[in-house]
């Protein structure tokens, strides 16, 4: 990535904010409050734990609010509507709002149910800070006609489109982000625990842009060396964990590949399936 690719709010390159973000993650650390499904909370515990951040879990209707408002930054994953309710959701998003808290809305498997795809609907207008999506699910949102930038800007938010090739765009500016290897999508729950590290880096980052990026790119950078050492898949999670407690700042640096894209040239979503 070119070293003159800067925000315009910022003299430095996004190489070296998605730097900083991983330097203050450790200084912090955030308490992160995440809504997520059982089969991610390990998963996502492990990792939040790795960068320093401190995770809290669990819905239960007369916690989930003070829970949010207490922490740093706040994680709804639709992938835990079995466990808790729509009104349970509504609540721990009160409580960040009372609070001034940020949170990330991840629409897991939307498209695969309306229940889901109808609360997401209504969640986007109470206006995450990111949204970490798919194609598929992005699909049921917003007409394929579309772009990623023009839903982003239509819904005042920060997207992060996954694939093999990630994509992040607030509206105004978008960026591919190419780290990343093929264990990570074979890994069961890792995007949804890449997602809560989106919320760690949102709650010590406060542009939506920059700590989508960084949220992503320091999983796949840790991810691309974790491949590198791991004997195989089932080692793979375990280095990663390591990867990312002792993961280099400069190191990190200098693994990035992020690319800025034209907003004009942008792909219509529906022909953006990676």
């Amino acid at each position: 990535m070119s070293s003159s690719d800067c925000l315009p709010s910022d003299h430095l390159p996004l190489s070296a904010r998605i730097s900083s973000v991983l330097k203050r993650l450790r200084l912090a650390g955030p308490r992160i409050h995440c809504l997520t499904g059982a089969l991610a909370q390990e998963r996502t515990a492990d990792l939040l734990m790795a960068i320093g951040a401190v995770p809290t879990m669990g819905g239960a209707p007369e916690e989930v609010r003070d829970f949010a408002a207490s922490a740093d930054a706040l994680l709804i994953d639709l992938g835990a509507m079995e466990a808790m309710t729509a009104k349970t959701v509504g609540r721990a998003i009160d409580g960040a709002d009372v609070a001034d808290i940020p949170w990330v809305l991840a629409p897991v498997a939307i498209d695969r149910a309306s229940a889901r795809r109808e609360l997401a609907a209504r969640l986007l207008k109470r206006r995450p800070r990111i949204l970490r999506t798919n194609v598929p699910e992005l699909l049921t949102l917003v007409p394929p006609s579309d772009s990623i930038a023009g839903f982003a800007k239509a819904r005042h938010t920060t997207v992060i489109l996954s694939g093999v090739i990630d994509t992040v765009s607030d509206g105004a500016r978008q960026y591919a982000l190419s780290n990343g290897h093929e264990m990570m999508g074979r890994t069961p729950a890792m995007g949804r625990a890449v997602t809560a590290i989106v919320t760690a880096a949102l709650a010590v980052e406060p542009n939506a842009l920059v700590a989508a990026a960084a949220g992503v790119s320091i999983v796949n950078v840790a991810g691309e060396i974790a491949a590198e050492r791991a004997s195989g898949l089932g080692s793979f999670v375990s280095t990663l964990i390591d990867v990312l407690h002792d993961l280099d700042v400069d190191d990190l640096r200098q693994r990035l590949d992020i690319t800025r894209e034209d907003i004009d040239a942008a792909e219509l979503i529906a022909e953006d399936v990676k």
